[in-house]
């Protein structure tokens, strides 16, 4: 998925381990937000470093909240040796380099990266939700992802202030309704198709059923989002049609960028909740597609 450079390699199994990888996500975030308020500042881009600077705080007091909530959880702050692989290498640091050699960087930039980096934060621990067969850390991996999902909200209404002060056009801005209706074709696809994957998934037919009917409705709530009045059913693919896994993946994946990438550009709050709600789901599903084998 293009939110992540590489989704968790392996279930988080207990609540120890999911706060030493909240913990160790945040000092990462520190570190190169910190990084990059020194390079601007060392470069005389004042404002610029103010705005990393306060980044990094913000990742700062969220790692002592962490520390916080641990202590209460579990009787002891987050302890790195129960990490079993380094967290911060499902997240994709390009766009930090690419800044630190940029003489463009403005403070809409700033925000843009800051609301990304939040959504990969809300994309990582849905994964985590979804792998998990504890209840404790599943519970634990969505109140991180809420967490992750109400920052993203401040940080679109940071960048949407700085969008306006820098006196940018908005010529060839998707529209979200425009991106949901992305979404509303890709539901449809999987509506009708993962039924044929059912098929010769037979060991995860049921729960592949489940997400058939589930793009239907997905469907339903997006169409509604883009400005339709409703979709057309679905009739499922015939019996002699097969479905390949590595489309049905792409779908879900098209998906859950444009349910994010609308609400990036919503302009009120009830609409971005529940673009999110869909990009959740969205995301869910395709962590559990890209558990099934290529051929069963």
């Amino acid at each position: 998925m293009l939110l992540l450079k590489s989704e968790p390699p392996a279930a988080v199994r207990s609540l120890a381990e999911l706060l030493a990888i909240a913990e160790a996500i945040d000092q990462n975030m520190e570190r190169r937000y910190t990084d990059l308020a020194d390079h601007m500042a060392a470069t005389a881009r004042k404002k610029l470093a103010e705005l990393f600077q306060n980044l990094a705080a913000e990742k700062r007091n969220h790692a002592e909240h962490v520390r916080r909530w641990s202590s209460d959880l579990i009787g002891a702050v987050p302890d790195s040796s129960n990490l079993r692989w380094n967290p911060s290498e499902a997240f994709d640091d390009e766009e930090a380099r690419n800044a630190a050699s940029s003489r463009l960087v403005s403070p809409y930039s700033v925000f843009s990266m800051a609301v990304r980096d939040e959504e990969r934060f809300f994309a990582f621990w849905s994964y985590v939700a979804a792998h998990t067969d504890e209840p404790a850390v599943q519970a634990a991996a969505e109140h991180m992802a809420r967490e992750g999902l109400q920052r993203t909200a401040l940080r679109r209404r940071e960048r949407r202030r700085a969008f306006h002060a820098e006196g940018r056009g908005s010529t060839g801005t998707p529209a979200p309704q425009r991106l949901a209706s992305k979404a509303v074709e890709a539901e449809r696809l999987l509506a009708r198709f993962l039924p044929a994957l059912a098929r010769q998934q037979r060991k995860a037919s049921t729960e592949i059923k489940r997400l058939a009917e589930e793009a239907l409705e997905m469907a339903q709530d997006a169409s509604s989002l883009a400005g339709a009045e409703g979709i057309m059913a679905v009739e499922a693919a015939p019996a002699e049609h097969s479905a390949a896994l590595g489309e049905m993946v792409r779908l879900s994946e098209q998906a859950a960028e444009a349910y994010l990438e609308a609400a990036d550009l919503a302009q009120d709050e009830a609409t971005v909740r529940r673009l999110q709600a869909l990009a959740g789901r969205a995301i869910s599903r395709l962590s559990l597609l890209r558990q099934l084998p290529e051929e069963q």
